[in-house]
Formats: C-alpha cells, structure tokens, sequence
C-alpha cells in the first residue's frame, strides 16, 4: 500500500495472479525504498523485486529462474541499500547485487557462516551485522572474516525468526527476536577471544600427587 499526500487516499498494488486466488509473490518479508522512486520487495517465494512507486510496475526480478539475475533460491528476507550495492539476506546465505551491472556475490556457509539462512543484515562500515534463526554474527566484507556472538554476550536462547533490525541515529544497531530486543554499538563490541591453553599443574593417581 502506498498513501499519496497530495490525494490523501491509499494506492494499493497486487501481482498479476492475484485475482485468481493464486499468490505469485508470496509473502512480503521486507521492503526498501531509494531516492529514484524505486522500491525493492523481499518476497517468501518469488525472489527479489524492484518496482517502480509511481506505477507499481515490476522493472526487474532476481530469482531461482531467472537466465542473469539469478538468485539460487526464492526466499529472500531482508534488504539494505548500500550505494550502487543491495546487500539481501536470503534463505541460501547474504547476496551482494551490483545494481548497476547486475552481478552477484554471494557469501554462505561456505565462507564461514554458522548457517545459510540469514534473516536480518545491517552493515556498519566494512562489518555487515547478520542473524540467522538462532545467532547473531558479522563478517568483514573485506578479508571475509566471520565473528558469532554467543552467551558471553547476551545472546542466549534467542531465535532471529523475523525481519526485525534497525541502525539508531547514535549508532547502535537494534535487532528484534521471538523474546527480546537486543541493542549494542558495534564500534563498542569487541571480538570474541579464544580462552588460553591450558596448564597441567597437579596430577593425582592413587592418592599420590605428582
């Protein structure tokens, strides 16, 4: 639904197969809008949709079946504009699309993520923040480095399920699960440290130390 100022009345879009009785978009997940009157459109079944606000006409689609703009999945979750790059959380990992050139990054568990199904990205910097269904993480856009965050930081039994994420104006990033809102400021969060070796100070064996 779009609400026009000047006519104070609601404009409501619909896919092409809605009348009859067959969703061909699925749920909307999340929605982004940019300054050339273009809005972007997570969808739960029909991939990634750019649409033009001033007509509701679908410009491009990047999907499982699309020949160039192809997408390995059609669940897409979340979705941040970051200059010429939109970076999307997606059902199979987070994807960085050129917008401009319509190329594709994608970044998985094969590169460190703890799962493949992202719910929410907000990037801070070069760090771009993600949760999955049960963690919250980052990873460095630039050497690919992955960080998850676990109980040592608050983050204990929570469950990312929904697009829930926010970039405060005094720079905290707020992100919503099924029981809690959880805050921090990312420049403030310091990266988990492995816990030091450990020393064999005393042994002992049939009541005798050694």
């Amino acid at each position: 639904m779009k609400y026009d100022m000047q006519t104070k009345k609601l404009v409501r879009y619909q896919d092409s197969l809605y009348h009859t009785g067959i969703s061909l978009w699925g749920h909307i997940m999340d929605m982004h809008a940019d300054n050339d009157h273009h809005i972007y459109l997570c969808t739960g079944s029909y991939g990634l949709l750019e649409m033009d606000s001033r007509t509701g006409k679908i410009l491009r689609r990047w999907g499982k079946d699309e020949p160039i703009r192809k997408l390995p999945v059609n669940g897409t979750h979340n979705i941040l504009i970051h200059g010429d790059t939109l970076v999307l959380a997606s059902t199979d990992g987070i994807a960085l699309i050129e917008r401009r050139t319509d190329q594709i990054t994608r970044i998985t568990e094969k590169d460190g993520l703890p799962v493949n199904m992202i719910t929410n990205v907000q990037l801070h910097g070069r760090n771009l923040y993600f949760t999955t269904n049960f963690s919250l993480g980052k990873i460095n856009l630039d050497n690919r480095k992955v960080v998850n965050y676990g109980r040592k930081y608050g983050i204990v039994e929570e469950a990312f399920e929904q697009t829930n994420n926010q970039q405060l104006r005094d720079g905290r990033i707020v992100f919503g699960s099924v029981k809690s809102l959880i805050s921090f400021d990312p420049d403030q969060l310091e990266d988990p440290q492995p816990p030091p070796d450990g020393t064999l100070r005393r042994h002992c064996s049939w009541g005798r130390d050694y």
